[in-house]
């Protein structure tokens, strides 16, 4: 391993910069990514001076749009030794840009490392000079308990401060050895958009199945999203097994009428089944978003799947940069994951005013209260996922409901302002620097 260069000062100063050197394993269009898009571009508009550090890859042109600075270190597949060397000499640079030209000796700022606990061990010649904070956002695979002792003990040694994004993640690394006086909890934030009108759908979907709506739209279209990376902990083949059973289960509920209130109410259900008879026939298409090593398996499996299922359509659209446009195209958002550390997806939904189910992880259910603000399920079961998106297809008062208390929570609770907010206030913290 390449000799760890020297970067010369005394360990504390009295004037600490806000700047902030965000530092990361891989730049694609993914969560973690997302996150430093969102928190970037919040501490930014904050006064502070935000670069991004990372390998090459899709994600940094997302970053430059934001205008946040963006530089690049060399891959792990040019050689670690290679890696290595570029990932501190791009840092050490950023620290001696901090540097005062004279006068007094001046903090350089933070250095901020996602995700991965290896880079900060490869920058802890740094921290006499800087704050060195890391986040942990989650780990997956089958050294999940490694990757979490080596979390903890890379925070312990080299970290002045350690954030978890979710209370499931603190407890995870508090587990492995993390000291509690060295973790924050510090939930991911989301840009809140627009509010979105969440009164029930007039559609064919409705006209499928909520009687209260005319008939006449033609054939009923479901339009169901999912986004995420295309690995197996991500959950989406019990999901696209889930939704021939939902469509047999919609076919059902089409030949029997709703039950009204009152015997003309009823007389008008039955009434209306036999005016559509049979010209409405429901149908579901589930948007993919997202790519990985996952995706030839998948593509296969919905093939075999809409082949045998006519009123089914799924369709892979790749990794999107800007998932924000697509929100307004789904009807019901599913997160069928098998492990989330706090998953920003299912908060992004919620915040755009859609109707979301999701597995019941400990993670998932400190976002959403279950029949309240969505629908959890058991991880791993079609079943279970294919009844949940029944439930919300034939009630749109239901869906109506759950879309307004997601929102209204989303809101409240987890904006990019407030993640800004506690991130600078620990930002500020590390740096000893007194503030309001």
């Amino acid at each position: 391993m390449p000799p760890i260069p020297a970067v010369a000062g005394p360990r504390c100063y009295d004037r600490p910069l806000r700047r902030v050197l965000m530092v990361l394993p891989y730049a694609n269009w993914a969560g973690t990514e997302r996150h430093v898009l969102t928190l970037g571009s919040e501490l930014s508009a904050r006064g502070w001076d935000v670069t991004v550090l990372s390998p090459p890859g899709p994600a940094t042109q997302w970053w430059r749009d934001a205008n946040l600075k963006v530089e690049t270190f060399a891959p792990q597949a040019e050689g670690i030794r290679r890696m290595v060397s570029s990932l501190r000499q791009r840092a050490n640079a950023w620290v001696t840009r901090g540097r005062d030209g004279g006068g007094a000796p001046v903090k350089a700022g933070i250095v901020h490392v996602h995700g991965a606990p290896e880079l900060l061990f490869l920058l802890r010649h740094l921290r006499p000079t800087t704050g060195m904070v890391f986040t942990s956002h989650g780990f997956v695979g089958h050294n999940v308990g490694w990757d979490y002792w080596w979390a903890a003990l890379a925070g312990r040694r080299w970290a002045d401060a350690v954030v978890a994004v979710s209370e499931t993640e603190a407890t995870r690394l508090l587990q492995h050895g993390l000291p509690p006086s060295r973790l924050k909890v510090i939930r991911n934030g989301i840009a809140i958009p627009p509010p979105r009108c969440t009164r029930p759908r007039v559609s064919a979907a409705d006209s499928c199945c909520d009687r209260s709506v005319e008939p006449g739209y033609g054939p009923a279209v479901w339009s169901v999203g999912f986004v995420g990376r295309l690995t197996p902990e991500k959950g989406l083949e019990y999901l696209l097994q889930a939704l021939p059973l939902a469509l047999a289960r919609l076919r059902a509920e089409q030949k029997r009428p709703a039950p009204k209130a009152g015997v003309e109410g009823e007389a008008k259900a039955k009434a209306e089944a036999q005016a559509e008879g049979e010209a409405v026939i429901p149908r579901i298409k589930l948007w993919v978003l997202g790519d990985g090593p996952e995706r030839r398996r998948l593509h296969e499996l919905a093939r075999r799947l809409t082949e045998a299922e006519p009123g089914l359509e799924v369709e892979f659209v790749g990794a999107v940069a800007d998932v924000a446009s697509w929100w307004q195209r789904f009807d019901i958002f599913v997160l069928p994951s098998l492990d989330e550390s706090f998953g920003l997806v299912v908060a992004e939904a919620m915040a755009s005013g859609l109707p979301v189910i999701a597995s019941r992880l400990p993670a998932t259910a400190e976002t959403i209260l279950d029949g309240q603000s969505g629908l959890l399920v058991p991880p791993a079961d079609p079943a279970a996922l294919a009844s949940a998106l029944v439930r919300l297809m034939i009630d749109s008062e239901l869906r109506q409901r759950l879309a307004e208390q997601a929102q209204r929570y989303a809101r409240d609770n987890l904006s990019a302002a407030c993640m800004a907010s506690l991130t600078e206030r620990l930002y500020l913290q590390v740096l000893s620097l007194d503030f309001d």
